[in-house]
């Protein structure tokens, strides 16, 4: 979370769109092992142009396998590996047995970083309840945890219990399959679900 405290909590960092630039830096490093791997074989990493630079690397083919397109002297230069890249993705779909590229490229990723079920992220709506009212209405269903290094990853998906995030002020995490939607908190508007990235610019 180290990256997520300099865009959002630093005051002087002045990045226009801070959402995106974590958004693409957290997927960049998801992705990170596949996506080199196929610019090593398709010969992107040996150009003099990138300066032996893995993580400029890895921003740039991510960007042009998954993201947005790569634009300026970057489009041009990966131009001439275009063809290379493209007949090493598709015999990767084939191999992974699917048609989708993100999809084959999951299945390549280290079990530490497969895809996850992600926590279930509230804010509390200090308008309308008072955090102390929010926090004591919530414990008579769940159990409250101190620390979010008291919860395993194995946990993320399951459970009864929540933890006050670290980083942002009256956020609170759940286990991804908590339900919600019913809570009288919820339905009140004392309480609103959303991802974390969403409340960052409060945090500022």
């Amino acid at each position: 979370m180290v990256l997520f405290c300099i865009l959002f909590k630093c005051k002087h960092v002045s990045f226009q769109n801070k959402k995106a630039l974590y958004a693409l830096t957290c997927e960049t490093l998801r992705y990170r092992k596949p996506v080199l791997e196929i610019a090593a074989e398709c010969g992107v990493l040996k150009d003099k142009r990138l300066r032996n630079d893995d993580n400029l690397v890895a921003v740039l083919m991510y960007e042009h396998l998954l993201g947005k397109g790569v634009s300026g002297k970057y489009k041009v230069m990966l131009h001439k590996y275009k063809n290379a890249i493209h007949s090493r993705c598709e015999r990767i779909k084939i191999e992974q047995g699917v048609t989708d590229l993100k999809q084959a490229l999951q299945k390549l990723l280290p079990s530490h970083v497969a895809d996850k079920p992600l926590p279930k992220y509230v804010r509390i709506n200090t308008i309308l309840g008072r955090k102390e009212y929010v926090m004591r209405e919530l414990q008579k269903q769940f159990e409250l945890r101190e620390h979010s290094r008291s919860v395993s990853m194995t946990e993320c998906d399951s459970g009864d219990w929540f933890i006050e995030d670290e980083h942002i002020p009256n956020v609170l995490m759940f286990p991804s399959s908590t339900q919600l939607h019913n809570h009288p908190l919820y339905l009140s508007g004392k309480v609103i679900i959303q991802d974390k990235v969403n409340y960052a610019e409060t945090a500022c």
